[in-house]
């Protein structure tokens, strides 16, 4: 089954019921351009405080190191997926009991 648009022609109806040319290329309003346009709109806003902005610093840093390996390790790892090595009953035992520690 196909479906065809019903409505080819670049004219779109606008938010007053009035249509209005679409033109090619234009990017969407941002909400501050929305807004502009709009009588009595609110547009939300978030400020974070210093010291979450901080702790989002320390965080971020903090994943890129512990996420990082060796180029040689993960190929090592990589080759070991691929051989199925992680699928054997032993390394998937020695999996759950580590995984236990560290609850």
């Amino acid at each position: 089954m196909t479906v065809e648009p019903t409505n080819r022609s670049p004219v779109q109806p606008s938010k007053t019921g009035k249509p209005s040319e679409a033109k090619a290329g234009n990017q969407p309003d941002t909400k501050k351009q929305v807004a502009a346009k709009l009588p009595n709109t609110v547009i939300d806003k978030v400020e974070f405080s210093s010291a979450a902005q901080e702790l989002h610093e320390l965080a971020s840093a903090d994943r890129i190191y512990s996420n990082t390996l060796p180029a040689e390790r993960m190929q090592e790892i990589l080759k070991r997926v691929a051989d199925g090595f992680y699928d054997r009953q032993d390394v998937l035992d020695e999996t759950v009991k580590r995984a236990v520690d560290d609850l």
